[in-house]
């Protein structure tokens, strides 16, 4: 049970999709989140880089397909939207996905009564719990799914009739990542509330100019090469010339270490301007790059040089 319960978490987790924010899905996130994200799979899934990575999942592997095959439940085809959200509080563990896709809720709660998990049918639908009951996975419906600590989902729940209210600067910059980005992400959190206090970084680096953060966002594009983009907002013109500047400085500073070449290399298009009181960088990858600079290329790598000296 609790090797079904990883993956069923872990495939709706990481195989989610959505091409414009969903209004009902956004209404099932706690009211008091600081982060929000999403993806695109049906976009990531047809390019270059999503093929790789295909190739390096666990999708053709049998037990997965023993998996699909007892729940009906095939992420790679099922699944079309999910919206993720998180407080963002230190300490705070809680997390949400809320999932949109085809899920056959018989067939799903049969398997996991089978291999002796708990499913708890009092909340008005399907409550798949963890062993630990920390962590939990509600199938509201054959079209919806609601994963995250159990608070979290219970709580998620109560909202199908109440949506809640989320910050109005993270559902706008979230709708309009959602639509331009295959993959993106927005927070409203200032680095001094998650730790990270004025004073001197690495190399003697002042990040006091980080305490000015307002707003951080970023979205990732596909493609023959990956966009990178993303944006930090500063509570004033001059405090984000200060970050832009600090930026710089830590990016120069890891290409002129000896032994940061991969960084060199993946920083050749990098750019950094202000806007006003924003900060705008954006990077493109050739995807062909990218794959050489995953842990699963070094992986490989690694395995030919070892049978290589045998």
């Amino acid at each position: 049970m609790k090797k079904f319960f990883a993956a069923l978490v872990v495939v709706i987790c990481v195989s989610g999709t959505v091409s414009a924010a969903d209004k009902q899905l956004l209404g099932l996130m706690m009211p008091e989140a600081k982060v929000l994200g999403g993806m695109n799979v049906l976009q990531v899934r047809s390019s270059p880089y999503g093929q790789y990575l295909l190739t390096q999942g666990p999708f053709n592997d049998p037990q997965f397909q023993q998996f699909v095959q007892a729940t009906g439940f095939d992420p790679l085809n099922n699944i079309t939207e999910i919206v993720a959200a998180t407080p963002g509080v230190p300490g705070d563990n809680s997390g949400l996905a809320a999932v949109r896709g085809t899920f056959n809720v018989a067939q799903i709660v049969a398997f996991v009564k089978t291999t002796g998990g708990t499913v708890d049918e009092s909340q008005g639908a399907p409550l798949i719990l963890s062993p630990d009951k920390r962590m939990a996975i509600a199938l509201v419906d054959s079209t919806l799914a609601v994963a995250g600590d159990t608070n979290s989902v219970i709580a998620a729940l109560a909202r199908r009739s109440a949506p809640s209210a989320l910050d109005p600067a993270l559902v706008a910059k979230a709708t309009t990542l959602s639509v331009t980005a295959d993959a993106w992400a927005v927070t409203t959190i200032n680095p001094g509330s998650v730790g990270l206090q004025a004073g001197k970084g690495p190399n003697g680096v002042d990040l006091s100019a980080l305490q000015n953060i307002q707003q951080s966002s970023a979205g990732v594009k596909f493609g023959t090469s990956v966009n990178v983009t993303a944006e930090v907002v500063a509570d004033t013109p001059q405090n984000a010339d200060m970050l832009a500047s600090l930026l710089r400085l830590v990016v120069q500073m890891a290409q002129l270490n000896p032994n940061s070449a991969e960084i060199a290399t993946l920083t050749q298009s990098l750019a950094i301007k202000t806007d006003g009181s924003a900060i705008e960088v954006s990077l493109s990858i050739p995807e062909d790059l990218l794959e050489q600079l995953s842990p699963a290329h070094h992986r490989v790598r690694t395995r030919k040089v070892a049978v290589g000296r045998k």
